[in-house]
């Protein structure tokens, strides 16, 4: 099995960052072929600027972009290990799926719609929260966040396999 593992917290020694190593540990003691991409430490700009917008029709995709698409194009599972920053992720991890997750790689237009490309992936979601998981399924906010963090790679084909808190 393949993974890619894409990993969003600015301090490497976070719970999240404990996390994502402990992921990438498990998976190479049960010998799966692992790719991690840490955000924060990447650098990887966020900012979809509009030249970029246009270029997409243009087959102008930055390189860092297309990289990316590359990894997820070889996985068989992407897992994204991020904390929740006002009921959402953070603006690193935002960015990085407003520029990869693009019109003619993980979806397309056509005559009956809008169509994912991403079918053949599944999806697991590893969450840290400052906030107590009873309180946020509670107050509704959990909801919320499942239909908003979900929906988005639902969208593009990929079958959610975990969403854990």
């Amino acid at each position: 099995m393949k993974q890619l593992v894409v990993s969003c917290h600015p301090n490497p020694e976070s719970f999240n960052a404990a996390l994502r190593r402990t992921l990438e540990d498990e998976l190479r003691r049960l010998e799966q072929q692992v790719i991690v991409r840490d955000l924060f430490q990447m650098g990887f700009d966020p900012v979809r600027t509009l030249d970029e917008m246009r270029g997409e029709s243009r087959q102008g995709i930055p390189q860092a972009v297309l990289i990316e698409q590359k990894h997820i194009a070889w996985a068989d599972i992407l897992t994204l290990v991020f904390p929740i920053w006002w009921a959402g992720m953070p603006a690193q991890l935002k960015g990085y799926l407003d520029r990869v997750l693009a019109c003619g790689f993980a979806y397309v237009l056509d005559a009956d719609g809008y169509r994912g490309l991403l079918e053949k992936k599944g999806l697991m979601i590893i969450n840290t929260t400052g906030t107590p998981f009873n309180d946020l399924k509670h107050t509704g906010m959990l909801e919320s966040m499942n239909q908003t963090i979900e929906g988005s790679f639902r969208f593009c084909g990929m079958h959610i396999l975990g969403h854990t808190y």
